[in-house]
């Protein structure tokens, strides 16, 4: 069994400075994009009242003849000195998507103990072992367990997505790029996580395309153009 130094508090130095959990937020992000092929990654998102995720991306799972999208998280701490905290954490994380992890630095030949990879697994929590230099800066990066697939709630997981630039056509139920596709505001009263009751519903291009009547179409092409002129003429004025 590979057991732990005393664990580095919720700083640590780097290059004669402190270091926090969010200096290695674009490390993380950038291995997860490569390694899940994600359309998308972010930091820093959620709800307050929820938490706010460290790390996200969202990446394809989809066959040939679907489409789906599956959203990773990863909580980010500096030491496992409160894991059993920190993986709960990480575990309430899966309101909002599907695999939940915990992100640690290590140096040397250090890793989680069995106790807590036991713990972690027991839980449907994977976990990440960013390996650190003498420094404290991130050189490399493995996976030492993998997350178990969690079902979110879907509203709370459409929210994440589109937090990072990714949206469902309400017809087709095809993800894409939320800048890429239409939006149909709708308001249809409040319900139990949307207190004002505004939609913003989305529609790809070719589902906008068969199911918008021309007329429509060309009153939502003015209006863009109209909200185009007004933004340029701000910025021209200063404003």
């Amino acid at each position: 069994m590979t057991r732990l130094k005393n664990s580095y508090q919720s700083t640590i130095a780097m290059g004669g400075r402190m270091v926090a959990e969010s200096d290695y937020y674009p490390f993380i992000a950038d291995f997860i994009k490569k390694k899940y092929h994600c359309l998308s990654v972010g930091t820093n998102r959620g709800y307050l009242s929820l938490g706010l995720v460290d790390v996200i991306g969202a990446y394809d799972v989809g066959g040939p003849f679907m489409s789906d999208l599956e959203l990773i998280f990863v909580e980010v701490k500096t030491s496992t000195s409160s894991f059993g905290k920190s993986i709960g954490q990480a575990l309430g994380y899966s309101i909002y998507g599907n695999r939940c992890y915990l992100g640690v630095p290590f140096e040397d030949d250090e890793t989680f103990t069995d106790e807590q990879v036991f713990m972690a697994a027991h839980l449907g929590v994977g976990l990440i072992r960013v390996q650190i230099d003498n420094s404290k800066r991130p050189i490399g990066i493995s996976v030492p367990l993998v997350s178990k697939r969690h079902i979110p709630l879907l509203g709370h997981k459409m929210y994440l997505l589109q937090s990072i630039g990714i949206a469902q056509c309400h017809a087709c139920g095809g993800y894409a790029l939320a800048d890429s596709m239409e939006i149909d505001l709708r308001n249809s009263g409040p319900s139990l996580f949307n207190r004002s009751g505004s939609k913003e519903l989305y529609l790809c291009r070719t589902c906008y395309g068969r199911i918008t009547s021309e007329p429509e179409k060309i009153k939502r092409l003015m209006f863009k153009e109209r909200a185009k002129k007004a933004v340029q003429s701000r910025k021209k004025n200063g404003k």
